[in-house]
């Protein structure tokens, strides 16, 4: 599993946005003396008090609950310390005490606060503050290799031997997954470790996603690596302690703890090929049109991709690749093979993303980074290509953010998303990307099913290079 970004379909067009919500925030609950007038011609909305409800319960050993209106006491503090701070120094100051792995609250020198959410987990907390995510490998004591600074679980792999492929783990609750057969040292460049020849032409690539949990990737080079028979059926070992891992009807791998709250998942695996010659279609005039190859992170364009059969029996994950491809002669090697897992917050409220598909009006892509789900590169417009079972149409991209308590009785002075292009595979003519305000998402939510829009905002995308990083676009 990789971050999950936006990605843009239209026209012909395929990029992808990084999704970043940045608001720009006057008063913030504080004293008068702390408090800012906003810009007279800034647009603002100002909250009100926070509602009153009965009177809380007298009875001993009752522990008091949280409103979920507003900052502590402690949080105000924090932000009037960070507030004196930036004024001081000029400079933006964090406010620690309300730093999460997705948002930050910053005081700013003109006396306001900004607030920068993330669809992703891209900060850790550790001894001393916090910290970017680095998902960059480095050897541990006991000879595994762990990725720097993870959010929500910590994963580590194997040094090779007999022991565990790898080992993930978010509270009391973790997932240890084994190889069949005993593993070579793996070769580790960056973010990936690659271990070599666990099968006569086949490596096998695993890497750590932001969350904590794991990407595992069989390379299978060639047709004759193909037709080992170990490859029509690989059973891996599966442990979970404090917690269970069963199977949903769709196919999505799932971990729940001992209060049955899923707190992982493995989005059904696929597999690809490396075929780069898209199929016949009419573009148009004037049309460039090329697919970018595909690799162990994602399938190009022009792949061919196949589900990956999955089974869960006790202590046990077995994998089914699907022959058909493998045997093919059409197909263009090297084919990969991807399942991963993932962990997650137990919070339905925390930051999400999903890509609906009318080409898969009945499938969900909820939270969902694998090659149907476009890897995370969330695709936006019309798609003129088939993806595996998915037929061409139109596609969204849909975010939700968590909200800082902040925001209650603050006045909003300005608010933006700002989204990337990183991927087109033509991009001659512009566009436009609309933004629209919508409703709620969930593990249900598909093309059939997806949320109502309200009100929406407009932002010309320019025409970008194919296969390069596109400019930016912002919207307010």
């Amino acid at each position: 599993m990789h971050i999950p970004r936006a990605g843009r379909r239209s026209g012909w067009c395929r990029v992808a946005v990084t999704g970043l919500l940045a608001l720009g925030l006057g008063v913030f609950g504080l004293t008068p003396a702390q408090a800012t007038t906003p810009s007279p011609h800034a647009r603002s909305s100002t909250g009100s008090t926070e509602p009153l409800g009965k009177t809380a319960p007298t009875a001993k050993n009752l522990v008091p609950l949280p409103s979920g209106y507003g900052t502590t006491p402690a949080e105000q503090t924090a932000m009037r310390a960070a507030a004196v701070r930036a004024a001081r120094t000029g400079k933006a100051v964090a406010v620690d005490a309300l730093t999460t792995p997705t948002e930050v609250v910053e005081a700013l020198p003109s006396g306001t606060f900004g607030l920068s959410s993330n669809p992703v987990p891209v900060r850790v907390e550790k001894a001393g503050g916090w910290a970017p995510v680095d998902l960059r490998l480095r050897r541990e004591a006991d000879g595994t290799w762990a990725p720097r600074a993870t959010a929500y679980g910590s994963v580590a792999f194997s040094g090779g031997g007999n022991g565990p492929l790898a080992v993930t783990s978010s509270g009391e609750v973790s997932l240890s997954l084994s190889w069949p057969t005993r593993l070579p040292a793996p070769v580790v460049s960056g973010e990936r470790a690659t271990y070599r020849s666990v099968m006569a032409g086949v490596d096998l690539l695993v890497s750590a996603t932001p969350a904590g949990g794991l990407s595992d990737t069989l390379v299978v080079h060639s047709a004759r690596a193909a037709k080992n028979p170990a490859l029509s059926s690989l059973r891996l070992g599966a442990k979970v302690r404090a917690g269970r891992l069963t199977q949903d009807a769709g196919g999505t791998l799932v971990v729940t703890d001992r209060q049955g709250r899923v707190i992982a998942d493995a989005p059904a695996p696929l597999q690809w090929d490396s075929n780069r010659t898209l199929p016949a279609t009419r573009l148009p005039a004037g049309a460039k049109v090329a697919a970018d190859a595909s690799d162990a992170g994602h399938p190009g364009l022009a792949a061919r991709v196949a589900p990956v059969r999955a089974k869960v029996a006790s202590g046990a994950l077995t994998l089914l690749p699907d022959a058909r491809m493998l045997a093919a002669r059409s197909t263009v090697w090297p084919v990969y093979v991807d399942p991963s897992v993932n962990w997650h917050p137990v919070d339905y409220t925390s930051p999400a993303f999903d890509e609906v598909k009318q080409g898969c009006p009945g499938t969900s892509f909820y939270n969902k980074t694998t090659a149907l789900a476009d890897n995370g590169n969330l695709g936006v417009g019309y798609n003129g290509w088939p993806e595996g079972y998915c037929n061409t149409g139109d596609e969204h991209s849909v975010y939700q953010w968590s909200l800082s308590k902040t925001i209650w009785g603050a006045t909003i002075s300005s608010a933006e998303v700002d989204a990337t292009d990183i991927y087109s595979a033509s991009c001659s003519t512009t566009a436009t990307v609309n933004l629209h305000w919508s409703k709620g998402i969930g593990s249900g939510t598909d093309w059939s099913n997806r949320p109502h829009y309200n009100s929406w905002s407009s932002t010309p995308m320019r025409p970008a290079p194919t296969n390069t990083s596109a400019p930016s676009a912002r919207a307010t």
